[in-house]
């Protein structure tokens, strides 16, 4: 089964080098129950590099090692999707770019 979660980008996700997925898609990447607030750790694999990244459990934020992603996809806009696709769940994710993801559908 194919898991993904398909993202609208925000001014303050560009703005701040970092994606603000919210509560409502948390749980796409964190346990269904989470230990404590601490960041939960995962790799992000861009394509080009896996970064080692965490999501903060008390803001809902992916932030941690996205600023050369971000340089890389200078095209990027509000409003424009990405996608997260699910490699190991709790793991291990793939992250696109929007004009990546027309190789995943």
């Amino acid at each position: 089964m194919l898991e993904i979660l398909e993202y609208e980008l925000t001014q303050a996700d560009i703005d701040y080098k970092r994606f603000g997925i919210g509560k409502k898609n948390s749980g796409f990447f964190l346990p269904s129950s989470p230990p404590n607030k601490k960041p939960f750790p995962f790799d992000l694999e861009t394509g080009r590099d896996s970064i080692k990244t965490t999501i903060r459990q008390s803001t809902y934020r992916i932030g941690k090692g996205l600023k050369p992603w971000f340089r890389a996809h200078r095209e990027l806009e509000v409003g424009d999707k990405v996608v997260f696709k699910t490699i190991e769940k709790l793991k291990e994710y793939r992250l696109l770019a929007p004009k990546e993801i027309k190789e995943v559908v």
